[in-house]
């Protein structure tokens, strides 16, 4: 599969979150995210309209972080290193999902409100 990548980016502070996020667009990507992979790969969830969203970490092996963002790509909820075999659904409505390997949000220190931009 040919999948579009970016490269995501904290406008505030300037440091790069993650390369190479693959934009799951089609509902097979969406549905599966990281299920049955091997190692956590950062993945980009764009939805047609802000909606409230659940995750659940079934048949996904390893522990990672999400990123929640409104329409204008701020940080509106994060959620760190989900554990395997959990669910979550956001507190807000959100436009964007990204799921990315654990600690990411740490080292990219991320925080409610940061911008984020897709390159």
């Amino acid at each position: 599969m040919n999948s579009k990548k970016v490269t995501l980016v904290n406008k505030t502070n300037q440091k790069t979150i993650a390369n190479n996020v693959i934009i799951c667009t089609s509902p097979f990507q969406q549905m599966r995210g990281l299920m049955f992979r091997k190692k956590p790969i950062p993945l980009l969830f764009p939805f047609k309209k802000e909606k409230y969203c659940s995750i659940h970490m079934g048949f996904v092996f390893f522990p990672i972080d999400l990123l929640f963002l409104d329409e204008h790509k701020r940080i509106v909820e994060m959620k760190q290193k989900i554990r395997p075999f959990r669910c979550y659904t956001t507190k807000r409505k959100i436009k964007y999902m990204i799921e990315l390997p654990a600690n990411t949000i740490t080292s990219s220190a991320c925080k409610i409100g940061s911008s984020i931009s897709f390159k």
